[in-house]
């Protein structure tokens, strides 16, 4: 559990912490796509070899040479098939974890620290319009994305960012993230990690005043 009154500020992060993620979905899909030609396996290994989803989080990669480089891999030149594959990834947003965002912004700064992409990013900003009426903008006091920052967790350039634009003061800064790398990578400009075990808890059941 997290004594909130150890902190001023809380960042969280975006995919499995706030948003349910499936990448299983993602594999599946493009093997559908792919006919057969690759199985799920290897499609994963391709992916993986060529890093694309490290240069696309990064910004390396644009969100249509991402597709371009997915196309070649499943042979298939529908990116529109290859973007609703990528994006089977994202799951919903349970309302009592927007409530516990708009509770914890009562007292504390909260932030957004996330590994994303521009095609996820946009398709979560169109469901909180569709389904809450609300932006990522809105939901919290400053947003971090690492295609945009141009580095990505756990690498500590993307932790001394957040310090640099927020002027946050680390020793009261808390990171909630469901990787453990990640929250231990905050830990090396100061910010405490509190890794978020989503097999045992949700983020509104981690917190508590005392």
């Amino acid at each position: 559990m997290l004594n909130l009154n150890n902190y001023k500020t809380l960042i969280l992060d975006l995919g499995g912490v706030i948003i349910d993620i499936y990448p299983q979905r993602v594999v599946g899909e493009l093997h559908k796509i792919a006919q057969g030609s690759l199985s799920s396996d290897e499609i994963f290994a391709l992916i993986k070899s060529k890093k694309l989803i490290e240069r696309h989080e990064v910004g390396a990669l644009t969100d249509d040479a991402f597709l371009h480089e997915l196309s070649a891999i499943v042979n298939c030149s529908d990116y529109g098939a290859i973007r609703s594959a990528w994006c089977m990834m994202l799951g919903d947003i349970p309302t009592e974890r927007i409530k516990t965002i708009e509770k914890l912004k009562k007292t504390h700064q909260v932030f957004l620290l996330s590994n994303t992409n521009g095609l996820h990013f946009n398709d979560i900003e169109k469901y909180l319009k569709e389904i809450y009426n609300m932006s990522l903008y809105t939901l919290f006091d400053k947003v971090f994305l690492s295609h945009e920052m141009g580095f990505r967790k756990p690498n500590i350039e993307i932790y001394e960012d957040v310090l640099l634009k927020s002027e946050v003061v680390p020793e009261s800064t808390v990171f909630v993230d469901d990787v453990f790398e990640n929250a231990k990578g905050a830990e090396l400009v100061g910010i405490h990690g509190y890794h978020l075990d989503l097999n045992k808890y949700k983020l509104d059941q981690i917190f508590k005043y005392e």
